[in-house]
């Protein structure tokens, strides 16, 4: 019996910053996508003792994105969640895109 494995991928970091905020929250996707992939790695780890969770990355460095699936392939993920914070110019946009 091998444990659910989930891989947790930060969207973007290091040279990739992904979307900007507005002019007043200077914030990049690359580090919202980061500290809520490590807040629910987190939580998994606390709450889901039978689940492994692996990490694409835990630092802001850039990942390629053939690298990231590669890190599922190996670990033989059951499981893989690429979390991105992404941008629309109309204010009716809201809520969350699944793919």
């Amino acid at each position: 019996n091998k444990p659910f494995t989930v891989v947790l991928d930060a969207g973007h970091g290091g040279r990739d910053g992904g979307t900007v905020g507005t002019k007043r929250y200077k914030m990049t996707e690359k580090n919202i996508a980061l500290d809520v992939t490590l807040t629910l790695g987190k939580l998994i780890e606390r709450k889901m003792k039978n689940v492994k969770v692996v990490y694409t990355r835990k630092t802001d460095k850039f990942v390629e994105s053939w690298r990231r699936s590669e890190i599922a392939r190996k670990q033989n993920a059951d499981l893989f969640i690429s979390l991105h914070c992404n941008f629309s110019p109309s204010k009716k946009s809201i809520g969350a895109e699944t793919y």
